[in-house]
């Protein structure tokens, strides 16, 4: 377990996956800690951590990093597979595919009581809390960053998909199951992005 940590000014750049600002690949929990500075990588790229893996959790963190990457690029976790729970970001991300101020891809995990004050860059599957998530949801989260993006852009997430389909835009307001309590102020009608 990793908690009570402050990372400042970090420079962290990998030419490959799962690039972090405090860990690149995280298995177990990480608690009230955070990063600022700039983390830069390919896929997987996240201010505070790379991969967030089964069963692993973020409590109570957050990042302020300026990151960069291409798939799976977050502002706190570049993927999850655990736990998010009580963060918030205020960084600035850039990235291609599955982005987002938070958590750049989530599969069958929760993202929870989590805000994002930053700005978001990418093209496909961009979203102000969640870029691409699969499975469980999002609850009680708040967006009140700027989110730029091209095709599945979304205020909290850009697209989410069910077992291969994807609800978004119209079709993702059917199934706001997955979307429980999340704001994201002057976007109401568009919690979610175009279809998938």
């Amino acid at each position: 377990m990793i908690s009570n940590l402050g990372l400042e000014a970090v420079d962290v750049y990998g030419s490959g996956d799962h690039i972090g600002g405090l860990a690149g690949w995280s298995c177990g929990s990480i608690a009230t800690s955070y990063s600022t500075g700039t983390v830069s990588g390919d896929d997987g790229v996240g201010g505070l951590v790379g991969y967030n893996d089964d069963d692993a959790s973020v409590i109570a963190s957050y990042s302020t990093a300026t990151v960069r990457g291409d798939v799976d690029v977050g502002g706190l976790a570049g993927f999850n597979y655990g736990i998010v729970a009580r963060c918030h970001g205020t960084p600035v991300v850039w990235g291609v595919k599955n982005v987002a101020g938070l958590v750049g891809g989530s599969e069958d995990r929760i993202v929870a009581t989590s805000t994002f004050s930053g700005t978001v860059h990418g093209e496909d599957n961009v979203g102000g809390l969640v870029g691409y998530m699969d499975g469980e949801g999002v609850i009680d989260c708040n967006n009140t960053g700027t989110v730029h993006g091209i095709a599945r852009v979304g205020g909290v997430v850009g697209c989410i998909d069910e077992d291969g389909r994807g609800f978004c835009g119209r079709d993702g307001q059917r199934h706001r199951r997955y979307l429980v309590d999340c704001r994201r102020p002057g976007l109401s009608a568009a919690v979610v992005g175009a279809r998938r």
